[in-house]
């Protein structure tokens, strides 16, 4: 979206671009029935299910690693119901990309993408990620790898709260601050961390009276008894820690 000041106004003349990124595909980013269930592929394939149905583009471009999954793109965006182009650039030929002009990747680390990208041209396309988890090893050691990158300040990391935010300041502050020391380096770019959490797909998630009652008989549940579910790998460090819901139950 572009806000344009015209001259002697007050008045902004907003004007809303075409949505050009190239979705980078891979199958570990979606749901399957060989693959554990985890947030992030379910993240993955809600994200894909939306921009099918919600995109304003006449072409979507999907970056990948091979036909092949370009190919698996194409099936999975018919059955969310696109019937418009759909292009294919392998990722071994970044040049290609300037035409979206944003690479579009399903994890917060931007390094070996922003490696690709430098035998094209560090401004020939921005990259943007989005993050999930924020506190395993992995996603830490990348994050500071991801600094030492040819990264630049027109890439981003979406992060999904506020919360988030702070912790990936924090993380690349961090990185920036030992490079700055170690190598006395005077630029450190950061890329830009804008916050938007997660889309729901709330047709999904409607109340259904018959639901509740079959739920409810099949574990033996009385309508004034009160049930309590809760969803996520028990991880004191890194993942979900019992003890919150334990103390909220207490209040409740």
């Amino acid at each position: 979206m572009i806000r344009r000041q015209k001259a002697g106004r007050a008045k902004k003349e907003i004007r809303f671009m075409e949505a050009t990124a190239a979705i980078y595909h891979h199958p570990d980013m979606i749901e399957s029935d060989n693959r554990p269930l985890a947030g992030r592929r379910t993240a993955g394939q809600s994200f894909l299910a939306g921009y099918a149905r919600h995109v304003d583009a006449d072409v979507i471009h999907c970056a990948a690693d091979g036909p092949r999954v370009i190919d698996q793109f194409r099936s999975l965006m018919s059955d969310y119901g696109w019937s418009g182009e759909i292009t294919g650039v392998l990722t071994s030929q970044p040049r290609k990309l300037a035409t979206p002009g944003t690479l579009m990747v399903p994890g917060p680390s931007l390094g070996k993408f922003a490696w690709v990208r430098r035998r094209a041209g560090q401004n020939l396309y921005s990259i943007c990620g989005i993050t999930h988890t924020v506190s395993t090893r992995r996603i830490m050691e990348g994050l500071l790898d991801m600094m030492s990158s040819p990264v630049e300040e027109w890439d981003a990391v979406i992060c999904t709260s506020k919360a988030v935010q702070s912790v990936v300041a924090h993380e690349l502050d961090v990185a920036a601050t030992y490079l700055t020391r170690r190598f006395a380096a005077r630029r450190v770019p950061m890329p830009q961390l804008p916050v938007i959490p997660l889309g729901t797909d709330t047709a999904r998630f409607a109340h259904d009276p018959a639901a509740r009652v079959d739920w409810r008989q099949k574990y033996g549940l009385a309508d004034d008894d009160i049930s309590i579910m809760t969803m996520g790998r028990l991880s004191v460090f890194e993942k979900m820690h019992p003890a919150p819901l334990f103390l909220a139950l207490q209040r409740a």
